[in-house]
């Protein structure tokens, strides 16, 4: 089963977010996504995130929060992580897939192409009346 991870740092207001420009897969490239990518065998999902985030960003961080959970079947899982901190004003770009700093109150605006599902995981991940991680399982 392929196992990933994805994560929106904030900044400590919820003002604004990192996001990545994807080059691959195909059906991603050129639009914004949250930062993450493949967990590694023996890696738990929480040290995935913390590797995935500062080999993209060059930004070390520990204090990501579970939010939400797909699992597919047998296919894959994918587990969103959340955090808010001012270090992502030192996100830069380290890979081929560039980093950027995106008001959260214009997402739905930018220039630049968004993975539509964005436009609601972004602001759940704000919405403090929810109770974390909330978990979802579909079959084929």
């Amino acid at each position: 089963m392929e196992q990933l991870v994805a994560g929106f740092m904030f900044d400590r207001f919820g003002k604004e977010v990192a996001l990545i420009q994807k080059a691959r897969p195909d059906w991603q490239k050129g639009h914004l996504n949250g930062i993450g990518g493949h967990v590694e065998k023996g890696e738990t999902f929480h040290q995935a995130m913390i590797r995935e985030f500062e080999e993209e960003t060059g930004v070390h961080e520990e204090n990501w929060t579970a939010t939400v959970s797909f699992l597919r079947a047998e296919k894959f899982a994918l587990m969103f992580y959340s955090c808010f901190s001012d270090k992502v004003y030192d996100v830069k770009t380290t890979t081929d897939e560039k980093v950027h700093i995106v008001r959260v109150d214009t997402l739905a605006f930018t220039t630049i192409p968004i993975i539509s599902n964005l436009l609601w995981l972004i602001p759940l991940q704000l919405d403090k009346t929810i109770e974390f991680p909330i978990q979802t399982y579909w079959k084929e």
